[in-house]
């Protein structure tokens, strides 16, 4: 799964039989961008590969 297909994912689990992910709705494609954008963060800042105690 692409970072793009994991955000449209996460953008339509609240409520997935309103919002679709193909396609993605004027909402979805933009809560999935700022999705990604926190994704990069995670990445850039190596929280990525953390493990819990």
């Amino acid at each position: 799964m692409t970072p793009r297909e994991a955000a449209l994912l996460a953008a339509i689990l609240p409520s997935p039989l309103k919002w679709k992910a193909n396609p993605p709705g004027r909402y979805v494609a933009g809560r999935a961008g700022t999705l990604q954008q926190r994704m990069d963060i995670v990445r850039r800042d190596g929280l990525d590969d953390c493990a819990l105690p």
